[in-house]
């Protein structure tokens, strides 16, 4: 008995199956959070409004959804939603670099719900109000 109990598991027989099954079950889980996380990610967010703006692009910067390009290019990046009188308004805030200096950016989207379309309404840089000319700046930053 003593033997066998100097001996490891793979020297007795039936470790290598319990490792195989460990392995499926390990890769199983880590695929299921790898969905899980992209779901959240990018269809996560429980408001139609911010899921319209999130999966819609700027025809000037391709095709790429501005969900993926906000969440890749900003630090700390928030999406929110409120209604204001008859306004489906959506707000992005996160932090990125502009002009070599880290900035607090706010963009206000009006969405239209009709044709699941939206347009910038406000653009802030550290809570200070900006233009357009502004903004198309900060985007070229956030899509080079």
């Amino acid at each position: 008995m003593e033997a066998l109990r100097d001996r490891t598991i793979d020297q007795v027989g039936f470790g290598k199956l319990e490792q195989r099954q460990f392995r499926k079950k390990l890769i199983i889980e880590i695929c299921f959070f790898a969905v899980l996380a992209f779901f959240l990610l990018f269809c996560g967010s429980s408001n139609k409004y911010v899921n319209i703006v999130q999966s819609g692009y700027l025809e000037d910067y391709g095709k790429e959804p501005l969900g993926i390009a906000f969440e890749n290019n900003f630090i700390d990046p928030i999406w929110s939603y409120r209604q204001r009188d008859d306004e489906h308004l959506v707000v992005f805030k996160g932090k990125t670099y502009f002009y070599e200096k880290v900035v607090n950016m706010r963009i206000e989207f009006i969405v239209n719900e009709e044709n699941e379309s939206f347009s910038i309404k406000r653009f802030y840089l550290n809570d200070e109000p900006r233009n357009m000319l502004d903004f198309w700046s900060a985007m070229a930053v956030v899509y080079r």
